[in-house]
């Protein structure tokens, strides 16, 4: 298989992934690769404040949110055989979904930093993915709008999911560990 160019009229599947140079910026949802945008200073600037915001957090209050740990950027995530995915911010709690190419299965929380290129694959794709894979809270970060959108997906409704917005100037709650906000007031652009 030439992997520079890879044939985007068939299906792939993480066997695929794996075999792809690492320069290769792909992602793969439900069989189909997609091309994942380099990220900008900004979008760089606002993942790794969360991270390190969550991080601290961690750190100070190891109980407020047990055996997490936060990984930005964040390593591959291998859904399943179909679906192959590299979110800007993860918080893995289940450290038995660690391997040494990523983790093997849903991380608990998921955070996507949306660009003009990706908004698609972070508002629709990416929520379905995670959504039917286990992960139990998603945030898509959006400087473009400055705004927050939060799914909940153990709090159920008609979708499937509790939906709350939040802008850059709101103290945004994580809902997985007791007493943590993250003050988007105070984050940088």
């Amino acid at each position: 298989m030439d992997t520079s160019k890879p044939d985007r009229s068939r299906e792939y599947t993480t066997d695929d992934i794996d075999r792809m140079p690492e320069e290769m910026r792909v992602e793969l949802i439900d069989g189909k690769l997609y091309d994942m945008a380099e990220p900008t200073v900004s979008h760089q600037r606002i993942s790794f404040n969360i991270a390190r915001l969550l991080a601290d957090h961690i750190d100070a209050n190891p109980d407020s949110c047990k055996g997490c740990e936060v990984f930005c950027p964040a390593p591959g995530v291998y859904i399943n055989k179909k679906n192959f995915v590299v979110p800007d911010v993860m918080v893995v709690c289940d450290r038995d979904k660690l391997s040494v190419r990523g983790c093997e299965g849903a991380p608990e929380f998921v955070i996507e930093v949306a660009s003009p290129s990706n908004k698609t694959m972070d508002y629709l794709h990416k929520l379905v993915v995670y959504k039917n894979s286990g992960v139990k809270l998603y945030w898509i970060v959006d400087p473009m709008d400055e705004s927050i959108t939060v799914y909940d997906m153990r709090s159920k409704n008609e979708e499937g999911y509790l939906v709350e917005k939040y802008s850059f100037s709101d103290r945004v709650p994580v809902s997985l560990c007791e007493g943590l906000e993250v003050d988007f007031g105070k984050m940088g652009k």
